[in-house]
């Protein structure tokens, strides 16, 4: 399956009656492909379009004030997909079951791979990991249900 971005045949208002979002194009260049991706995978994918809308910003080919509810929400997701797949991978290392929680709260999810990642380094635990508590807080008190940066006044 694929994904359509043309710009050029991309309109504003009302779709008519040819207009498809998910189509194959014979402009290959144009098809972005949508495949099963591991966590790791689909949060790299959240990171860049994160970096690249910021990127834009930057060079005034976008307002700031209109990327940075994007910009934010993509790098949030980044970060929830990335501990769910560090405690999916740690838990699987150390027989403690599969999966991850299903929740989008930072801090509960930020608990759990510290600890699984202490776990499983013991003492050669890398130092850095103590950096993360400061900036995954910062996430958590401005967004805790990654609802802030989606809707305008909580959730719908």
């Amino acid at each position: 399956m694929s994904f359509l971005i043309a710009p050029k045949r991309l309109t504003i208002g009302w779709p008519n009656e040819n207009e498809r979002l998910f189509q194959l194009e014979s402009d290959w260049q144009n098809n972005a492909c949508l495949m099963p991706a591991s966590l790791a995978q689909f949060a790299e994918h959240y990171r860049e379009a994160a970096e690249a809308l910021i990127k834009s910003a930057i060079n005034r080919e976008v307002l700031i004030d209109c990327a940075v509810y994007p910009a934010v929400f993509l790098y949030r997701q980044y970060l929830e997909l990335t501990l769910k797949d560090i405690i999916w991978r740690t838990r699987h290392l150390e027989d403690e079951g599969r999966g991850y929680p299903k929740t989008h709260k930072l801090n509960n999810l930020w608990a759990e791979a510290k600890g699984l990642l202490r776990q499983h380094y013991g003492a050669d635990t890398p130092k850095e990991l103590a950096y993360l508590d400061q900036c995954i807080a910062e996430f958590h008190e401005h967004d805790p249900d990654s609802m802030a940066f989606r809707y305008p006044c909580g959730k719908f």
